[in-house]
Formats: C-alpha cells, structure tokens, sequence
C-alpha cells in the first residue's frame, strides 16, 4: 500500500476517535474533512489527499476546550 494511503488511514482513525471530544464547531468540521479525505481516497487523487492529510493533521485537542467525555 502506498505511504500516503496507509497515513491517511492513520489521521483518519485518529481523528475518528476526537470527534466526540472535541467542542461542536470543530466536531462539524472535523467530520467534513473527513468526508473529504474518504472521498479523494475513493477517487485516489493524490494531491486531493495530501489536502486532507493536512487539513486532518489539523485537528488536536486543546486541553481548555475540550469537553470532558463521561
């Protein structure tokens, strides 16, 4: 499998697994960007998923914004 597929799966995962910590704003466009890097990988575009690899790569936790998930 090619580097940029098997790191875009990796950022895609991780990313997967913020969503529900992360506030409502970025939840949205967290989910959006990874609609995007789905689609450009289905289309194997490579340059559309190197965009989303650093659009996901975006995309962290900052400790005094994230809501505490019980």
């Amino acid at each position: 499998m090619p580097p940029i597929i098997v790191s875009l799966t990796q950022e895609m995962a991780r990313v997967h697994a913020l969503i529900p910590r992360l506030d409502p704003v970025r939840r949205s466009e967290a989910q959006a960007a990874l609609r995007f890097a789905e689609t450009y990988l289905a289309m194997n575009s490579y340059e559309g998923m190197m965009e989303s690899l650093d659009d996901l790569r975006e995309f962290t936790l900052d400790p005094k914004k994230a809501e505490t998930v019980k």
